[in-house]
């Protein structure tokens, strides 16, 4: 915890000070790799997003989205939204974070738009997952496509790996 504080603070986009960075030791060749391998072969989203829930019937939730900006998945941008108490994120409260998102991972990696995606969510609970994953990950793939396609002004398809 205290390393990852330093690094926030340390690390911008010109000064690439490190305190602690992600590495493994490989069994294929017995030494270091310096990042983690999925996420350094090309750009990639590296996003997570947090759900929490309220007490009482009329209490609001709180939508938390995180986005790693660097290979090394120590720099982070944040985004938050308050909504009212429900089981799954409205598609719109989805696709603001996710664009909110994406956009500073493209301003931090100069205006690189990402190749791949990792998603993360969590505050579920277990009767929710199926409709998480068929309600949540469309709206994620439609927020990304739309994005593309107003941004790049080509034609772009999410490709569902």
């Amino acid at each position: 915890n205290i390393a990852l504080k330093l690094n926030t603070k340390l690390m911008n986009r010109i000064n690439n000070a490190r305190v602690w960075t992600t590495s493994f030791k490989s069994l294929n060749t017995n030494g270091i790799v310096p990042h983690i391998p999925w996420v350094t072969e090309v750009p990639t989203l590296v996003l997570g997003i947090g759900f929490s829930h309220g007490f009482g019937q009329n209490a609001e939730s709180v939508v938390a989205g995180t986005v790693c900006l660097d290979p090394g998945c120590m720099q982070f941008s944040q985004d938050v939204k308050a909504i009212s108490k429900c089981e799954v994120i409205p598609a719109s409260v989805l696709k603001d974070l996710v664009t909110n998102l994406t956009d500073q991972f493209m301003l931090f990696n100069n205006d690189t738009w990402p190749s791949r995606v990792l998603f993360f969510r969590d505050g579920l609970s277990d009767g929710c997952f199926d409709r998480v994953r068929t309600q949540e990950v469309p709206s994620i793939r439609k927020a990304l496509y739309e994005l593309r396609k107003k941004r790049m002004y080509e034609s772009w398809q999410c490709k569902n790996e």
